[in-house]
């Protein structure tokens, strides 16, 4: 972030210092009270023509960090601090790119996103969720989901995104497509809030939709068992679908990383869906180098090694019980 420059007094440099380091602990900490005042006594040193810093504040908005009320502030202070964190990161990210999405018409304005005291009672809901994906490696995410989007509304969310690769992604794709109704005007907050797993692939694998096939079934049912975010154990088939992530969730879950920059999942493997229709159970995939989110259906795994539960839990079921 800094480079010290020896043109000026030591001590100088050293107040200055700190005080920049004070001022982005603030900010990782949304005090932005706090980080107005310590950005400002950095700011003198910062700006002088033989600065002490390379500063690179301008990259983060801070124009636009929401303002977050003081109820909700401290029932986050609870939280663990990585989790805080992370929420509060995602939030601001989201509630940025909600606003220039709706702007272009790719959204519509019902889908504004509300104050983050509305998803309050879900990110508590999801911290034990978020604890024990950490104690499995599965490198937890916050994701904000819209509901009830349409697959076209997707595919324009989801259209255009600079790849790593420096390609463009390309959108939603379906090997099916059924008669969906969708009612975008009801719900006073159209978001939920989830946490997904991210890694590269699905962590649980060998194991089929119905949990009863696979080499690593058994164990798969035990793990996903004992997450705080299933409640119905009856069968192996209901663990897998609790765990499972929905089309909307990973849909919002792969835009998120699109809108970061960031390489999607799931380029070469395939992630069991929640939703289980008739016609047989519901695979995701994000292959690279075709129509970027493809689903299909299928009676059996694509091939066990290559598919796989990727841990995932909705808040607002958490919530409602």
């Amino acid at each position: 972030m800094t480079e010290r420059n020896p043109q000026l007094s030591q001590k100088v440099i050293d107040l200055a210092w700190e005080a920049a380091q004070a001022s982005d602990r603030a900010f990782d900490e949304r005090d932005l009270a706090n980080f107005k005042i310590l950005s400002d006594m950095a700011a003198t040193v910062m700006l002088l023509p033989t600065t002490a810093f390379n500063f690179q504040r301008a990259e983060i908005p801070s124009a636009q960090v929401p303002e977050i009320d003081v109820e909700t502030t401290e029932r986050l202070e609870v939280l663990p601090t990585d989790y805080r964190k992370l929420v509060l990161n995602r939030y601001t990210e989201k509630n940025e790119v909600v606003g220039t999405q709706i702007n272009a018409n790719t959204l519509p304005e019902h889908y504004r996103l509300p104050g983050l005291s509305e998803f309050i009672e879900e990110v508590i809901a999801l911290a034990p969720v978020y604890e024990a994906f950490i104690k499995n490696s599965w490198e937890p995410e916050v994701v904000f989901v819209p509901n009830n989007l349409s697959l076209e509304q997707w595919d324009s969310l989801l259209m255009g995104h600079t790849l790593p690769n420096g390609r463009k992604s390309k959108g939603l794709s379906r090997a099916w497509r059924v008669n969906e109704v969708y009612d975008q005007g009801t719900d006073a907050n159209p978001w939920y809030l989830a946490i997904v797993c991210s890694t590269e692939r699905p962590p649980l694998t060998n194991v089929s939709p119905d949990g009863e096939h696979g080499s690593r079934a058994n164990k798969t049912i035990r793990i996903l068992s004992e997450l705080p975010n299933i409640a119905d154990v009856s069968s192996p088939e209901a663990i897998i679908n609790q765990a499972s992530p929905s089309e909307e969730m990973y849909c919002a879950f792969q835009l998120a990383r699109l809108e970061r920059g960031e390489q999607p999942v799931d380029t070469e493997t395939w992630t069991i869906g929640k939703e289980n229709i008739s016609l047989g159970s519901l695979f995701f995939s994000f292959p690279i180098y075709k129509r970027q989110v493809f689903s299909f259906f299928s009676d059996r795994a694509h091939r066990l090694e290559g598919s796989g539960v990727r841990p995932s839990a909705n808040g607002k079921d958490l919530v409602l019980g």
